[in-house]
């Protein structure tokens, strides 16, 4: 019964809240993050803006293009 009390007694210390220490940099409070939130805005515009781009105009002019040798009647 000794034993069964001192492992549960093991489990409860892991298992206890993580108390975070105040000094820790809250989100959005240093550089970082900024810089984070910066490069991943500009991917995702310049993705919007490719993609907006090439399914209004796809640019598929061009003879040799692999459109043409597939549809081609040969």
């Amino acid at each position: 019964m000794m034993l069964f009390a001192i492992t549960i007694n093991i489990i409860a210390q892991f298992c206890s809240p993580i108390v975070i220490d105040e000094t820790l940099n809250k989100a959005g409070s240093d550089f970082s993050y900024y810089f984070t939130y910066g490069i991943t805005f500009l991917i995702v515009a310049i993705v919007s803006f490719l993609t907006i781009k090439y399914l209004l105009h796809p640019d598929e002019i061009s003879p040799d293009h692999i459109k043409r040798r597939i549809l081609s009647d040969d």
